[in-house]
């Protein structure tokens, strides 16, 4: 039996589909309140029987900051996938988020510890190898990364991956802060910045390929392409077929701009596109290599355009706020 924590979430969604399809008996950590409506949608877009796959989910409640409730799922569990986490650049969320990626990771490693799980899977992010952390959503991560090396010193086999910034569809209901959202909405700036960029069907891939591996106690970059953010949301309007954005977020601008959308936050009470945090991460330049993860194992990695393109196909045929 496997465990997957963060199961309605936008990585755990894909997760449970790959492993279910592929035949594996899972279980799926959820709050009491959490929805399954978008994991059933993102079941509905690549299968014709969604139905079937979808009931084979073993759902249980829980909280990764509930210790208990996290024994009682990995009763007779083998592995378990700790996607559950907060991903959160606004600066309200963040003492929520940090007590979720830290404390909530720290409890996965006690948890399977205690139970002798065989072998598990945490999702950090890219973001946690730069030098310089320049966001809490990175230090959150960076902690996280700590809670399972010290739980690989007290016996716990275990695999980090650090995706870069992943492309996937579905969520888009219910996340204004979501970039294709807000393309389509008119959102109008662009920066020079670089970053590294991955389709969610490919971390799916990777988890599951180093999992079934021999491979302990490693970490790996994910990532199929640096692509700078103009080129990316230049792609992303070309497919959805509005304007592209025109307003350059140039440094000084860019303070400006993070100000307005605060303002638009506090009257409209949306979340906003831009924050403090993610005006200096857009301006970043960073390069990533993923030479380490293709020589451990058969991974051809998605192309983004390919990747932007059927994100787009979809957010077309099923967006419809």
């Amino acid at each position: 039996m496997i465990l997957v924590t963060g199961g309605t979430g936008f990585v755990g969604s894909y997760l449970l589909f790959d492993l279910i399809k592929s035949g594996e008996k899972v279980r799926a950590l959820k709050r009491k309140n959490s929805s399954t409506y978008n994991i059933y949608k993102i079941f509905s877009f690549y299968s014709s029987n969604p139905d079937e796959l979808f009931s084979q989910i073993e759902w249980v409640e829980g909280d990764v900051l509930d210790l208990d409730s996290l024994l009682s799922a990995m009763e007779g569990v083998t592995e378990v996938y700790h996607c559950a986490g907060i991903v959160s650049f606004l600066p309200l969320e963040k003492e929520k988020m940090m007590k979720v990626n830290i404390e909530g990771t720290e409890n996965i490693v006690t948890a399977s510890l205690e139970k002798k799980i065989n072998k598990l899977c945490y999702i950090s992010s890219a973001s946690t190898l730069e030098t310089n952390l320049i966001s809490n959503y990175s230090i959150s991560k960076q902690k996280g990364e700590e809670k399972i090396r010290n739980g690989i010193k007290k016996g716990l086999k275990a695999i980090i991956i650090n995706p870069t910034i992943i492309l996937g569809a579905g969520g888009w209901e219910n996340n204004d802060g979501n970039l294709f959202v807000a393309i389509w909405k008119g959102f109008k700036y662009y920066s020079d910045g670089v970053a590294g960029f991955v389709d969610i069907k490919d971390v799916s891939s990777v988890m599951i390929k180093l999992m079934k591996s021999n491979i302990v106690n490693d970490g790996f970059i994910i990532s199929s392409e640096d692509y700078s953010y103009k080129q990316l949301i230049d792609k992303i309007a070309k497919n959805l077929n509005v304007k592209k954005p025109y307003i350059y977020l140039s440094p000084f601008f860019s303070k400006i701009a993070w100000k307005v959308e605060n303002i638009k936050n506090i009257l409209f009470e949306k979340k906003p596109i831009l924050t403090k945090e993610m005006i200096v991460l857009v301006n970043e330049k960073t390069y990533h290599s993923n030479q380490k993860i293709k020589d451990a194992i058969n991974i051809n990695f998605i192309p983004v355009e390919d990747s932007i393109k059927q994100i787009c196909e979809f957010f077309l045929k099923d967006y419809t706020v």
